[in-house]
C-alpha cells in the first residue's frame, strides 16, 4: 500500500465534507468553523501469519495526525470534534482506497486563538491527536 493512497484514504475519511478542510495551513481567506489536519507521524506495518507465504502478508500504515476544529464557540469546536469522532469510528470507516481506518487512540486538548483578523474575539481551537491504522481490506 503506497503512502501517496494512505494520505487520500485518510483524507477522504477525515473530510466529511461539513466543513472546508486543509492539509498542513489554513488559507488565510478561510473564514470559520474549518479543519486543518497534518500527519505527525506515519509507520508502515507488515502483518505475517506463519508459515507465510506472500498472500499471508498484510500491509498497515500506523498514523498519527493532528486535526485542528477551528470555530468562534466552544460549542461549535465541540461539535466539530464529535463530528471527526463519529467519522472515524463508523464501523470502520472504509478509504476508497483498499483499507479501512481504525481508530487506536484519541484526545482533544483546546485552546483560544490571539484575535488577529479584525473580529472583537478569538478563535477557539480543538486540537485532536489521533493514531489510526489503516489496513489491507
Amino acid at each position: 500500500m503506497s503512502f501517496t493512497n494512505a494520505m487520500k484514504g485518510l483524507f477522504g475519511v477525515l473530510d466529511t465534507g461539513t466543513y472546508p478542510m486543509f492539509v498542513g495551513l489554513r488559507q488565510a481567506t478561510q473564514a470559520t468553523p474549518c479543519i486543518v489536519f497534518e500527519v505527525t507521524n506515519a509507520e508502515l506495518m507488515t502483518m505475517h501469519r506463519f508459515p507465510a507465504t506472500p498472500a499471508d502478508r498484510k500491509e498497515l500504515w500506523q498514523v498519527t495526525v493532528e486535526i485542528a476544529c477551528i470555530a468562534d464557540t466552544v460549542d461549535a469546536v465541540s461539535a466539530m470534534v464529535d463530528d471527526q469522532f463519529l467519522a472515524l469510528t463508523s464501523n470502520p470507516p472504509l478509504t476508497g482506497q483498499g483499507f479501512a481506518a481504525i481508530l487506536n487512540a484519541f484526545s482533544v486538548t483546546m485552546t483560544t486563538e490571539t484575535p488577529d483578523d479584525g473580529q472583537s474575539d478569538a478563535e477557539r481551537i480543538g486540537t485532536i491527536t489521533a493514531t489510526i491504522q489503516l489496513v489491507e481490506t
